[in-house]
């Protein structure tokens, strides 16, 4: 009975430690999705000097545009910000921004 209890409490942390991280996969219309496919990154933008990778990315319900930041074992991720009317605005991917390729 401890080795069955100990064999699955083992199984339990192994699948919960394999699972924590980005999820990134890349689709045939080579948009890559992450976070469980609840965002879709939009553009890629190295960190120059710091080992900081930025990516736009936006909420695929919503259309929200947020900035993503990953690097070392840190992570930031706030909504992107657009100039309209001369008022700070959220930017909503297809209605006040776009992406040129």
């Amino acid at each position: 009975m401890k080795k069955l209890l100990i064999s699955i409490l083992i199984c339990a942390l192994t699948i919960g430690l394999c699972a924590c991280g980005i999820k990134t996969k890349t689709y045939s219309d080579e948009q890559k999705q992450m976070l469980s496919k609840q965002f879709t990154i939009i553009k890629e933008v190295d960190g120059g000097i710091s080992d900081y990778t930025c990516y736009y990315i936006y909420d695929n319900e919503i259309k929200i545009v947020y900035l993503y930041t990953i690097g070392g074992s840190r992570s930031t991720m706030c909504p992107y910000y657009i100039i309209e009317n001369n008022q700070p605005t959220n930017a909503v991917y297809g209605v006040n921004y776009y992406v040129e390729n």
